[in-house]
């Protein structure tokens, strides 16, 4: 109730605002203009003294945020339920706001897409981000419109469109200069391949993509040690322990994410790729990362199926068992 309250004070607040204002990233800000248009590469706009004819524009790279001056009350009301979570609420409240003025449509699309997702609603998401790129094809939310529809095709295990539409967010991310943002979706198209079992193409992307890295970016020892999974799903078990063993040798590395995934690889090399089957070094590997790190769901469903044939091997049934319910809940979260 109190966020809605402030919501509603800031409808009767903005009446006093003259024009809109543009937030740039280095901390500048461009005030009393209008904003005329937004697309994925860029903001057009013009100063309200100056009139239409001072038509400018910048880069949407540049600019960190765009704040209206005049916001209609459904759309402020909505974005008060989206961020309570009452997502029903909100669709409801975005749909009358769309018609509203003439910038809203896209904005409000976006967020029922948006909702759709968080709630788990991935056909809905999918389909409702579908309808923001067909309505607005160069529109302000198209790169994220196809990554996040990536991650509900992601969802729904449809490795192949998934690839397709972080490709896509890649290439539009790439183009207004958001590096971070198109580092990790080409991660994600070499991870949907990784899925697919196209393990030699997988590693060609991902070695593409840590080649335009310096090595201490975030990016870097994550795609890297998928290379080495990658090696293990080819069977080229030498290659993947050297490789595995020089990230987990690496003191410099402490993401637990990167150290989770190379574990999880050596424990899988253990057991399948070492000639003496060594299910005891299999064991210790994938309990390491049950106990110590917290890794992605993939990687930790991974450590308890493991553990779970380690246990099986060594006749210990029950903990088999266990290990086996562990990974089922990993795998469906």
């Amino acid at each position: 109730m109190k966020k809605l309250m402030t919501i509603l004070l800031c409808v009767l607040l903005s009446s006093f605002v003259f024009g809109d204002t543009i937030f740039f990233n280095d901390g500048t800000t461009r005030k009393n203009v209008v904003v005329t248009k937004e697309t994925y590469d860029k903001v057009e706009y013009y100063f309200k003294d100056a009139g239409a004819g001072s038509k400018q524009q910048v880069g949407q790279h540049r600019v960190k945020e765009v704040q209206r001056s005049e916001v209609p009350n459904d759309f402020q009301i909505a974005e008060g339920y989206f961020s309570q979570k009452a997502y029903e609420q909100a669709r409801r409240d975005y749909q009358r706001a769309m018609r509203s003025r003439d910038w809203t449509e896209q904005h409000c699309l976006f967020r029922i897409a948006e909702s759709y997702r968080l709630e788990g609603k991935t056909r809905d998401a999918i389909s409702a981000y579908k309808n923001v790129i067909s309505k607005f094809p160069k529109g302000r939310y198209l790169p994220e419109c196809y990554f996040y529809q990536g991650e509900a095709f992601f969802a729904a295990k449809d490795w192949r469109r998934a690839a397709g539409a972080y490709f896509k967010a890649a290439k539009f991310y790439s183009q207004i200069k958001k590096k971070d943002q198109a580092y990790d979706a080409k991660y994600k198209v070499a991870f949907c391949e990784e899925k697919r079992k196209a393990y030699g193409k997988a590693v060609q992307m991902y070695k593409s993509l840590i080649g335009g890295l310096e090595k201490d970016h975030k990016m870097y020892n994550k795609a890297n040690v998928r290379i080495g999974l990658c090696l293990l799903g080819e069977k080229k078990y030498r290659d993947a322990k050297r490789h595995l063993l020089k990230i987990i040798n690496d003191k410099n590395i402490k993401d637990p994410f990167v150290l989770s995934a190379a574990y999880v690889g050596m424990g899988d090399y253990y057991r399948e790729g070492n000639a003496e089957n060594d299910s005891k070094k299999s064991l210790l590997c994938y309990m390491r990362v049950i106990l110590m790190y917290s890794g992605t769901s993939d990687d930790m469903a991974r450590a308890y199926r493991g553990a779970a044939v380690c246990f099986k091997l060594m006749k210990n049934a029950n903990k088999a068992r266990q290990m086996e319910q562990q990974a089922a809940k990993w795998e469906s979260s």
